[in-house]
């Protein structure tokens, strides 16, 4: 019997990307103030976008070419800073292409 773990991963894949999208973009927001946090998370919402879209490669390759996207727009944070962004705009879109999935 071969046991497929790509749903699992999936499915922890998920649950991390809502913990960090509901504990961790609260604090942000408190840290950068949220005139500035929608700044990011619109910047980091266009270039998650571009990325899924232009980019072949691995999901490391994206995430490489939105911080770089992020970076020239001035978006100075930290690594984990970072990261929570892209990854809530990253369950943002695939949130998104889920609800187009299903609309007739």
């Amino acid at each position: 019997m071969r046991i497929d773990f790509t749903e699992i991963f999936l499915a922890v894949l998920s649950l991390i990307s809502v913990v960090i999208t509901t504990l961790v973009v609260p604090l942000l927001k408190e840290q950068l103030g949220e005139s500035r946090y929608e700044r990011a998370a619109h910047l980091a919402a266009i270039a998650v976008a571009a990325a899924e879209q232009t980019i072949n490669g691995p999901g490391a390759d994206k995430k490489e070419a939105v911080v770089a996207f992020l970076k020239s727009h001035g978006i100075n944070l930290g690594e984990d800073d970072l990261d929570a962004i892209i990854e809530s705009a990253v369950y943002y879109l695939h949130g998104r292409k889920k609800e187009e999935e299903v609309q007739p």
